[in-house]
């Protein structure tokens, strides 16, 4: 939902949409970010969780995702603190041992490409 709002402050103009994004990326923040080893879980914790749903995942994919908006709003905004962030979002991403999608990081490197050539 971020990335659709920066994405229609790009197209438009218009800074309420980039204001919108940043206030779901600050309750992203709030809410799912691991301040302690860093990344996001996939859902808040809730004293009221049953089961497994007591143990949040930090899925992979949804990290990187996590990184490339980051870095987007630090390059719009040039506010520091998203860059911070998306840093240690992606330590904590290489830390897993798990081989990130490349299909993610290629497509990411591709939008960039065809923006830079557009302008």
């Amino acid at each position: 939902m971020a990335s659709a709002l920066i994405e229609a402050s790009i197209t438009t103009g218009d800074k309420q949409f980039l204001e919108k994004a940043e206030v779901l990326v600050k309750d992203m923040l709030a809410h799912w970010e691991d301040p302690q080893a860093w990344g996001f879980f996939d859902k808040p914790h809730l004293i009221t969780d049953y089961g497994l749903l007591r143990f949040p995942q930090k899925p992979l994919e949804e990290n990187l995702q996590a990184v490339l908006l980051l870095c987007d709003l630090y390059y719009i905004t040039q506010n520091s603190e998203y860059q911070h962030i998306a840093k240690r979002t992606l330590q904590f991403v290489l830390g897993t041992g798990q081989p990130p999608p490349i299909a993610l990081l290629a497509l990411r490197s591709e939008e960039h490409t065809s923006e830079l050539q557009s302008h």
